[in-house]
Order: structure tokens, then sequence, then C-alpha cells
């Protein structure tokens, strides 16, 4: 029998069949080369992740006798090439054998190991700190690890460790009342002189408010500093005055210094009482209260006695007929009138120990001109620089400038109608200059202070080498007394 010949649209069929068994086959190729393509990027990722991973990886067998795999990260930490740790014994890498078997034993048993810490040693002989976590594959007797090198936060660790260590016993042995502040003003942490000064224990004062050791008076105003601090450290002050309450419910007083620390926002805090200091102040305070009030009794009683002095020469004045001891009895009252003055400027001062010159002149010349008769026709010159001299110098150069004044009205204006008299002092490269002079009648050639028999120049001479001056007198167109001293 023979075959009977395929119709034409059959063999087209079969053809159509054909191609698109072509194409499936096609794509399957093209998935089984991009499967293999990306298995292969899969491989390379895993194996760069492997080899350059910054966690040390291996694999090995479990008795140690061959290292099948090591990425460089245990290279570096072995401190070997590549050609010295593949295919080689890896026992010699633990700086303690006693780490190896104990991590062999637990794998046996659970068959994975997690965050095992040991030491590893280089080649060099250096130490390394180190994690170690593997997995057991006992069929095959091959074990997958990988290594943490903690070294360095070892080392953190433990310079932290100190750290804390140090700042404990500062803390605690510190001589100033110290304290953590949490954030919701609570004491976590109090050193032992901070129980000594608020007369709590520790166990009391952790947890507790620092408001409740504040008086009310005080809390908004330290609420709101403590709130500023917190928002913005430099928005408040560093120190600042409390008062708190004792434990047995006396009221002290104290500096307190604030500290935040940025990243907790707790606040170290520091108090150093001043109580003691605050009541002897105070009561430092009252007895100069009292000294001002008996030192003004003193000064009122000294200057009573000295004007009682001065109303005594006035009325024992006037009951004499002797000329000259009406005299002498009015040059008496004038030096005792021209300490008067300076006694009344003091006392009108809180310094008792200097006073400016230009205060003190001017006020002198009018209180020892006023007491003259001729006064209305003597005209007053004063040119004084302002400078300061102390209490011993001021004394005799005021009865130095009532005797030379005395003097001038007294003497030197006799069968003239008016007259003029000037004062100048003036100060330069620490040499005091006094001038008097007046245009009155001219000073006899035989009248000098070292000569003089009169007890006025006298006085003057001698009070002059009393504070180290120079007097003399100049004879021009006018009468000129000069005098000159260091100050």
């Amino acid at each position: 029998m023979t075959e009977k010949k395929k119709s034409k649209a059959q063999l087209i069929q079969e053809l159509a069949a054909l191609r698109r068994r072509m194409a499936e086959l096609e794509k399957a190729e093209i998935k089984h080369r991009r499967t293999e393509e990306a298995l292969k990027k899969s491989e390379d990722a895993l194996r760069n992740l492997f080899n350059y991973s910054e966690v040390a990886m291996f694999r090995t067998r479990l008795d140690g006798s061959e290292t099948l795999n090591a990425n460089e990260k245990l290279l570096e930490i072995v401190g070997r090439t590549r050609e010295e740790v593949i295919g080689k014994p890896s026992v010699g890498y633990w700086a303690d054998p006693r780490h190896r078997e104990e991590m062999i034993h637990r794998l046996k048993i659970k068959g994975r190991l997690v965050d095992f810490d040991c030491k590893m040693v280089s080649k060099k002989g250096q130490v390394r700190d180190c994690l170690i976590s593997m997995n057991y594959y006992p069929e095959e007797g091959i074990l997958d690890g990988s290594v943490l090198d903690i070294t360095e936060r070892k080392r953190i660790e433990e310079a932290l460790k100190i750290s804390e260590e140090k700042f404990r016993i500062i803390f605690e042995n510190n001589a100033v009342a110290i304290a953590i502040i949490e954030p919701d003003t609570s004491f976590s942490m109090v050193n032992d002189f901070f129980c000594q000064t608020t007369g709590y224990t520790k166990e009391e004062l952790t947890g507790m408010s620092w408001t409740q050791l504040i008086p009310s008076a005080d809390l908004e105003k330290l609420k709101e500093i403590n709130r500023r601090r917190l928002l913005d450290p430099q928005d408040a002050p560093d120190k600042y005055e409390i008062t708190y309450h004792h434990k047995n419910g006396e009221r002290r007083y104290a500096i307190a210094s604030l500290f935040v620390i940025p990243a907790s926002k707790q606040i170290i805090g520091s108090v150093v009482d001043i109580t003691d200091r605050k009541r002897a102040e105070e009561k430092i305070r009252s007895l100069l209260q009292e000294k001002e009030l008996l030192l003004k009794e003193v000064h009122h009683r000294i200057r009573n006695n000295m004007n009682t002095m001065m109303s005594l020469l006035s009325l024992q004045a006037h009951k004499l007929q002797d000329p000259v001891s009406v005299s002498a009895l009015g040059d008496a009252k004038s030096r005792l009138q021209s300490m008067l003055v300076l006694y009344d400027k003091l006392y009108c001062t809180e310094n008792l120990r200097e006073m400016s010159i230009k205060e003190y002149l001017p006020d002198l010349v009018d209180e020892i001109i006023g007491v003259f008769l001729n006064k209305e026709s003597v005209k007053i010159e004063i040119r004084i620089d302002d400078f300061t001299l102390g209490v011993k110098i001021l004394s005799p150069l005021g009865i130095i400038v009532n005797e030379l004044l005395t003097n001038i009205m007294k003497h030197a204006f006799s069968g003239q109608e008016e007259g003029v008299i000037s004062l100048s002092a003036t100060l330069k490269n620490r040499l005091a200059r006094l001038v008097i002079e007046d245009n009155g009648k001219r000073i006899p050639e035989s009248i000098d202070f070292d000569s003089s028999s009169g007890f006025g120049l006298g006085l003057v001479a001698l009070l002059t080498k009393q504070i180290n001056g120079a007097i003399r007198i100049d004879r021009g167109e006018r009468n000129r007394f000069i005098l000159e001293f260091k100050v």
C-alpha cells in the first residue's frame, strides 16, 4: 500500500508548528543565557561581597586542618597572604587555644555559634579582640564563620570605663556639692557633699525634684532660668545666688552653677553654700552701721567742741583791752577756723584720708577773708587745679594759707582803698606749687621766714618743714609767697 501524498495544507501546518517550536526553543535559550548571566553577576557580587566585606569571613574544616576560603579582611586580621592561608591549617590563628576548643565544643552541640568573644593573633604576634559567629555542617565536616574585629571598640570601651571611673572619683570626692538633674527636674545622681549640704541621703534625693528644695518665692525665677538654659545654654547665667531648704527646715543661701549636656539635656549643677558668709556679711554690715552712727556722733561732738573753743576765744578777746592780746586771740581763732573748714569738708565726704584741694581752699579763703572789716575792698582771684592731697598735708597747708592771708589782710592794704589777692595752686610732675600774691605794700627786705621774730611767719616756716616743702618771698611788682612741696 503506497503512502498517500500529504496535501499542501498539511505541509503548511507542519511547517508553522515547527517554526513555533523553534521560536520557543530560541526563547528558552535566551532565558537560559540570561539566567546564567544573572547567576554569574550574582556570583560575582557575592564573591566581591565576600572578598571585600568589612567583616572577616572564612570557611575551614572543623578540625582546623585546612582553610578552604578566606576574604581580604580575614587576611588583614591574621596578617598573612592568601597563599599563606588557603589550604593551610587555621589552628594557629587563636591567641588562646582554649577559645578554639570551646568553640568546637559548642558547635558540635548546637551546630551554630553567635558572637563568641575571643582573641586572634597575627603572623607578627599582634593580638586582636574579635567576635566570631559560625555555622557547622556535620555531613561535610566544614564550618563557615565571620569575624568582627572589635579591638578599637574594646579600646574605646576601656577608655570610657577609665574615664567614667575618673569622673566617679572626682564626682564623689569633690569638696563641692554636685548633682546631675534630668530634664524632668529630678535628681539622678548626687555626691556625698551634696548630701552633707542639703541634709538628705542619696536615697532620698534620687528621683526627688530639685524644685522641692527651693522656697516658693524663688521657684518661678529659677524655673525660668532652667527653661532658658535647656533651650539655649548661652541664654542664662552660669552662676547665680539661690536660697534652699535644708532638710532640718533651715533656709540657707548658696551659689549655683549649671552646665547642660546637649545630647541628653541633663544638667550638671554645683552648689556652694554661702550661708555663713552671708551671715558674716550681714553682721559686718550691721557693725558698720553702728560704727557710722558712732562716728557721726563723734564728729558732731568734735565740731561742737571746736565751735565752743572759737566762741571762748571770741568772748575772751572782747573782754581784753590790750590790742596785742586781742590780735593774738583773733589769730588763734582764725587758725582754729582753718582746721574747722577742713574738718567740715572731710566730714561731708566718705573719704576721711584725702580730698581735692579745689574743694578745700576756696571755702577756706572765704572763711579767712570774711572776718576782716576791709573784706569788701579786697578782690580775691583764685586759680586752683583739681588734684588730691592727704589730710597730713591739707591740715598744715590750711594753717599756712591762713597765716599768709591773715598777714596780708592786716598789713598789706593799710592806706589803700582797694586791694587784690591772687591764689593759685598747680601740680606738675608730682610737684605742687602754691602761690599767694597781693598788690599791697612791699614786704621789707628785713622780713624773712628764717629770721622773722613773729609767731605767724615762724609757724609757716615750721609747717613747711613738716610737709617737706620750701617757701620763699618774691618781691617783684607784687608781693608773692611761693610754696612748693612734693606730692
